[in-house]
């Protein structure tokens, strides 16, 4: 998935007098050399994608994708990047397609779909494509949308991606996402405190950080946390990416996207924020646009060599034996996924066992929690200092805060445990899965060396928490004691509203404490479920690339001789343009 680029010849595009870049000819450019071959190959997504991206690196355009989890609240940064909210936001994921925002004399939506059909839209009517409420798994086929907005900051080339969030529920955004990091020149990674870090995002940031030096780092929603909270999700943060990554990360920036449109002015580390997306438009903007051509054109050109060698081999090799490393093949794939099945019934006890430690902590937390949070609670109320008719009122409000404070803390108890729990039971089940994946890659079946691991190492669970705390509200309702209290010594009062808000307290601790254990075995189940949808997966991708060639090689065969020499001929002449091509790219690097 590319984001597209409408034709120069189009007068109603909305197009900005970008800077001009030293760039070569468009019709002797690498990327244009690469789209003819892969055109005569007969490989329209790559030839689509040399296309693409040769079109707009001549424009001097380049991306800055915002990536992360799901409800960091990206799109609500780039709205407020930009000062205006043209990106749809909302409580549930909203992101399901690739959205880029690049500059425009007016706002307009240009929308392309796999099909090859461009369609332009009002800015209005933008979630009808990129939300998964009206665009649900993306079934309207939508391959990516721009978004164009006048903008000092985009004038000069800077286009801002908005990415489907990682952890959402619906599966298939994460993987557009993933599929989508090679098309990157530059990352804003945007963050939060709760939970700091998921697995998935330490993974993604890896991989974008392997594909591209510029990375921004930001602590999104700021103004949600306390001082304490912040330096702790920050710390937390920049360790863990410091060590994953091989390298201190650049500052982490503390901005609320939020705040920064209902106020319309900068607070925090916003003008740092601005200063640094500046930077990278006005000075290395330039050097963003020329590193990306090689590296289109190397990406490209070796997806495009594995395909011509693909059909190779199959060509070569004779039908019967062709089919019988299939049928062997298939047969290894059959193996493994019958393993996982027997290593899933392991996995199911682990987590039964894990749930039942669960709720044995559960009930040794209780014991604790709620003679506690009585005491709090009476110590909090004798302190008061209101009217005798709102004594209940505030008893109760205090009530609802240690509640939260409690379930709050049994969390960040429970969370470690059922991390380390999780990322124990799954580190078998993916050294399986990736163990099997060498071995195929290893036998030499054309394309399998490039097939990556299955999965990376298991560094947490891959859901976020979805934890809704009640209040209970049905069990605070004593219309007698409400109409009784102003008649009453404040003395009476108090201990009637103790004594009924302390049970209301217990049955609250309770619920949102068992709320917090449910949401945890959840999230395992769930990370679970996700890991091994991966794996299987990757099985199959691995019996889909031999099944491929082979069936190619039978049509050329059934053609007869004279057909099968012709391709290879055609194969072979293909590979050496891309060859030259490749070593011409390389070495324009290296001078």
């Amino acid at each position: 998935m590319t984001p597209s680029s409408a034709s120069p010849a189009d007068s109603s595009h909305p197009r900005s007098s970008l800077r001009p870049l030293p760039l070569p000819s468009p019709r002797s450019s690498p990327l244009r050399d690469l789209q003819e071959i892969a055109s005569e190959v007969g490989d329209e997504d790559v030839a689509r994608d040399a296309r693409e991206l040769a079109g707009r690196l001549e424009e001097g355009r380049f991306h800055v994708a915002c990536i992360g989890q799901f409800k960091r609240g990206k799109s609500t940064l780039i709205n407020a990047i930009i000062g205006s909210p043209i990106l749809p936001t909302g409580v549930v994921p909203i992101t399901s397609a690739i959205t880029v925002v690049r500059h425009g004399n007016a706002p307009l939506v240009r929308v392309s779909f796999e099909d090859g059909r461009v369609e332009d839209a009002a800015p209005a009517d933008l979630s009808a494509f990129v939300s998964e409420s009206e665009n649900p798994g993306n079934s309207k086929g939508v391959r990516v949308v721009e978004v164009f907005f006048p903008s000092p900051l985009l004038e000069l080339g800077l286009c801002l991606v908005d990415t489907p969030g990682l952890g959402s529920p619906f599966g298939g955004n994460a993987e557009v996402t993933r599929a989508y990091v090679p098309h990157v020149d530059a990352g804003l990674v945007v963050l939060g405190a709760d939970p700091p870090l998921s697995g998935d995002e330490l993974d993604l940031v890896a991989k974008v950080a392997a594909e591209v030096p510029h990375l921004v780092f930001v602590l999104n929603k700021s103004d949600r946390l306390s001082g304490e909270e912040r330096q702790e999700g920050a710390r937390f943060a920049s360790d863990v990416l410091s060590r994953r990554l091989g390298m201190p990360v650049g500052p982490l920036l503390e901005v609320s996207a939020r705040e920064r449109l209902d106020l319309a002015r900068p607070t925090r580390d916003w003008p740092e924020l601005e200063r640094t997306l500046q930077a990278l438009a006005h000075e290395a903007g330039a050097d963003i646009v020329l590193a990306a051509g090689p590296r289109g054109v190397a990406r490209l050109t070796r997806a495009l060599l594995r395909t011509l060698d693909e059909r190779r081999d199959a060509l070569l090799r004779p039908l019967a034996e062709s089919e019988a490393r299939l049928a062997l093949l298939r047969s290894h794939v059959d193996g493994a996924r019958e393993a996982l099945g027997d290593l899933r019934v392991l996995l199911s006890a682990e987590s039964a066992r894990l749930e039942e430690a669960f709720r044995t902590r559960h009930q040794a937390f209780l014991a604790l929690a709620r003679g506690e949070a009585s005491r709090q609670l009476e110590e909090s109320a004798r302190a008061l200092e209101c009217s005798r008719n709102r004594l209940r009122g505030e008893i109760l409000r205090i009530a609802q805060e240690l509640a939260r404070r409690v379930a709050e803390r049994f969390r960040l108890e429970l969370e470690p445990i059922a991390e380390d729990g999780y990322r124990r039971a799954m580190e078998r089940f993916v050294l399986l899965g990736n163990e099997f994946l060498a071995r195929v890659a290893a036998s030499g079946e054309p394309g399998l060396d490039a097939l990556p691991p299955a999965v990376g190492a298991v560094t947490g669970l891959r859901l976020p928490g979805r934890i809704r705390y009640t209040e209970l509200l049905s069990r605070t309702l004593s219309l007698t004691a409400w109409i009784r209290d102003p008649l009453l010594p404040r003395s009476l009062t108090m201990r009637s509203a103790l004594a009924q808000t302390s049970r209301y307290l217990d049955d609250l601790i309770e619920a949102n404490s068992s709320r917090v254990a449910a949401d945890l075995v959840e999230r395992v189940a769930g990370s679970r479920a996700r890991l091994e949808a991966e794996l299987r997966d990757s099985l199959t991708r691995v019996t889909s690339v031999a099944e491929k060639a082979l069936e190619r090689a039978g049509r050329r065969r059934a053609e007869g001789e004279a057909s099968v020499e012709e391709e290879l001929r055609s194969i072979a002449k293909f590979r050496a343009q891309l060859t030259s091509l490749l070593q011409g790219t390389q070495e324009g690097e290296q001078r």
